[in-house]
């Protein structure tokens, strides 16, 4: 008597979790990017006010602080993905992108406050943090990813997910300039994909999914399976 094991993976719906999943990792893209390249306008915003809307505070930064704050969330980013990618791969990456969102967002919205209260110094270290969070992004992205997409559809799930790193980008700069001479002034840069970094980890919360169901079927005896 011999038992055969396989898993058995149904044609899924058009529409369905998996579906969902990689809208989140599109969305989780979009943003993080945005708040990676926000800083390369906004720079420019805060440093004079005339470029965008005088009624908001001006800094004074000389080109090299200039450098080191634009620079800062890629050193930061150095330090985390190796340990990310194992940390996603043995605990899941939900919960790993919930917490890189959630701090990603929250040091995004307190940027503008370090800056008026520790000047430039402040900056460059809400933003090293930042890029620490950050760096932890692209392991989590593919594992989570690789838990839900068939591979049929890898290279079209796959490529939905990487659009939103040119979102982002596209986001980073062009809203950014729109924001910064808005009203709203070049704090929104920070405020804007910060509060919608913050949505979205309650609706990921919700809807995000650790990983797709498999089902397995035994077959024992001399019953062949196609």
């Amino acid at each position: 008597m011999s038992i055969k094991s396989f898993n058995l993976v149904a044609k899924g719906p058009k529409w369905g979790v998996r579906h969902l999943q990689v809208l989140f990792l599109f969305l989780c893209a979009t943003l993080i990017v945005a708040q990676w390249f926000n800083m390369s306008v906004a720079i420019v915003a805060f440093t004079n006010a005339n470029s965008s809307n005088p009624n908001y505070p001006e800094y004074r930064l000389t080109e090299p602080q200039k450098s080191y704050t634009i620079s800062s969330p890629f050193w930061g980013s150095c330090c985390t993905q190796m340990m990310s990618g194992y940390l996603s791969s043995r605990f899941g990456a939900k919960l790993l992108l919930l917490t890189i969102m959630f701090l990603t967002a929250l040091l995004s919205i307190a940027t503008p406050f370090a800056l008026a209260w520790g000047g430039w110094q402040m900056l460059f270290w809400v933003r090293f943090v930042q890029g620490i969070a950050m760096g932890g992004m692209w392991p989590c992205l593919y594992t989570h990813l690789a838990k839900w997409c068939p591979k049929k559809e890898a290279n079209r799930m796959g490529g939905v997910m990487t659009t939103g790193l040119d979102c982002g980008t596209i986001m980073g700069f062009a809203l950014s300039g729109v924001l910064s001479v808005s009203p709203l002034g070049w704090p929104s840069t920070f405020y804007v994909p910060g509060y919608l970094g913050i949505v979205w980890c309650l609706i990921f919360l919700r809807y995000g999914a650790q990983q797709s169901i498999r089902i397995e079927i035994h077959f024992s005896g001399g019953t062949k399976a196609n």
